[in-house]
This record gives structure tokens, C-alpha cells and sequence, in this order.
């Protein structure tokens, strides 16, 4: 399970059920098309990426990691530094979002997401880099164990619903 099906695990994605990402994590259902927005963010990525080095002076790589005690715990990062032990997300947001992080603020049906890729690389701390036209801002997140606690352990029984093949509504996990 990756990093962005966490907001849905924990019920606050504005897009997704936890029972709709259950039936495409079991094959019961295909997942939906990137939307323009989603495509616009892949599209920006890199930019962001590289106005993000421009700003801060860290380098950074994207790369695709697996937490060394839970196999399936897996993140797609936007970008991390190993020496400074920081792992960035990169979001090309609506104008919503990009204001609360003109204000210092994760949006918060990205902090399930952030905390993730916290719990999955052992950072310590994660760049929430917001993209918008040609400026970016960086909001720091550090970890809160007993948020990322609650995360995993809700994570952990989400997973248990995928391998037995249980919708998660059905006993109560929503």
C-alpha cells in the first residue's frame, strides 16, 4: 500500500471511499483514470522538483521505497535526501490547498499521506513542497508518533481486510 491511500484509510480523502480502494486493491473493481488534476501534478512534477532544489539548496532524487519491517508498506517518494535524512512530497495543488500552505499548513487530507512516508522511511522530517504557476512553498512536518502509531495500526487492519479478502465495511471498519 502506498503512501496516498492513507487519507482514504483513515476516511478524510474528499475522493475516495475506503471500500472503493479496497475493490481495486482486491481486483474487484478497476481503478479510475487519472483526472487532469492528477495528470496536471505528473505533468509539473519535475519542475517542482527542481524549483524545490533552487529554494532550498537540498538535492533530491525521486525513488520508490519498502519499509524494512512491513513488506507492505511501500511509498513512491517525490523526492528524498539520504545525507540531510528528509523526504520530500510534492503537491501541484488547487488554489484551496496551495493557500493553507501559504499559510504554514498542510491541508489536511495530506497529512495521513505525509505521516506515511514518514512511518515507511524513518525520516525525520518531511518537505511538503506546494507548487502553483511558478512559485513553491515549503511547509516542514515532523513526525508525531502516536499519529503515525494510529496511521500504521489502521493501515495494518486495512491490509488484513485486502489479504482475507473482507471488505472493511462489512466488520466495522469504518
Amino acid at each position: 500500500m502506498g503512501s496516498s491511500d492513507m487519507p482514504i484509510i483513515l476516511g478524510v480523502s474528499p475522493w475516495k471511499s475506503a471500500h472503493n480502494l479496497w475493490l481495486e486493491k482486491t481486483g474487484k473493481q478497476d481503478p479510475p483514470r487519472a483526472s487532469y488534476p492528477m495528470q496536471r501534478g505528473i505533468r509539473l512534477e519535475e519542475r517542482a522538483r527542481e524549483l524545490y532544489t533552487e529554494h532550498t539548496g537540498i538535492d533530491i532524487q525521486p525513488c520508490c521505497v519498502e519499509n524494512s519491517f512491513a513488506s507492505w508498506m511501500r511509498a513512491s517518494l517525490d523526492g528524498l535526501n539520504d545525507a540531510e535524512d528528509i523526504v520530500v512530497e510534492i503537491k501541484v495543488p488547487g488554489a484551496k490547498d496551495h493557500n493553507e500552505a501559504l499559510k504554514g499548513r498542510i491541508p489536511e487530507h495530506y497529512i495521513p499521506q505525509c505521516d506515511y512516508l514518514i512511518a515507511v522511511t524513518n525520516a525525520q522530517v518531511l518537505h511538503y513542497w506546494s507548487f502553483a504557476g511558478d512559485e513553491g512553498v515549503l511547509v516542514k512536518h515532523h513526525p508525531d508518533k502516536e499519529r503515525i502509531a494510529y496511521l500504521i495500526n489502521r493501515a495494518a487492519a486495512f491490509w488484513s481486510c485486502i489479504e482475507r479478502d473482507v471488505a472493511p465495511d462489512m466488520i466495522g471498519f469504518i
